[in-house]
């Protein structure tokens, strides 16, 4: 059976969906609190600000790509691809794939993120430290050590990292502008296709040593 959600993660999802489709600025506390069904200062028992709330929903994007998943060489995901260097298992060691029952939060959460990058201080620094040099630092480690391995063909491992990077921003942002469609939900789709296309193109299969 399905637990009953408390106020605080009512909130949170409630805060969520108008944060996505007006945006942080845009949403008042009053309006936050009628959509829970609370009072605004019942709103203050959980959150102290409506910024240490926003903070609370980019840590839980946070939470997914935490150490446990992200960054960690020894892991058994990262030593699967090691043994099957693939597409799916590369992004599979980016935490690229979100759980099919938390996609929609997560990238919710990613569509409040790109368009509060300008905006807010506080989201502006997550996706300068996440988005690009946390990023950017883990693709480069792993081309890195498949360069050391010999596993691929060589490839410049700061060039893929900063393209990584551009296709990541590219997608988020067209879709926030609604280009090539209408605006919407960032649903992450066509940047994964783009990834895999980017990703089958260095990860093809070793040449033998002496081929031409």
């Amino acid at each position: 059976m399905k637990q009953k959600k408390n106020t605080k993660e009512i909130i949170i999802d409630c805060a969520m969906d108008l944060f996505a489709s007006k945006g942080y600025e845009e949403t008042s506390l009053r309006e936050l609190a009628e959509m829970v069904g609370i009072k605004v200062s019942s709103l203050y028992n959980h959150f102290p600000s409506k910024q240490e709330l926003l903070i609370c929903i980019i840590n839980m994007y946070s939470e997914f790509i935490s150490d446990e998943h992200f960054h960690q060489h020894n892991s058994p995901t990262f030593q699967k691809f090691l043994h099957a260097v693939t597409v799916d298992n590369l992004l599979d060691c980016m935490s690229f794939k979100f759980p099919a029952y938390q996609s929609e939060k997560y990238l919710k959460i990613y569509y409040i993120i790109m368009h509060e990058k300008y905006r807010n201080e506080v989201v502006k620094k997550y996706v300068i430290d996440n988005f690009f040099i946390r990023n950017e630092q883990y693709v480069r480690e792993i081309f890195d050590i498949l360069n050391e391995k010999n596993l691929i063909e060589p490839v410049d491992s700061d060039l893929v990292a900063k393209t990584h990077a551009a296709i990541v921003y590219y997608w988020g942002s067209a879709n926030m502008m609604g280009i090539d469609g209408e605006k919407a939900f960032f649903k992450g789709n066509d940047m994964l296709t783009t990834l895999k296309h980017f990703y089958n193109l260095i990860l093809k299969e070793k040449k033998p040593s002496g081929s031409k």
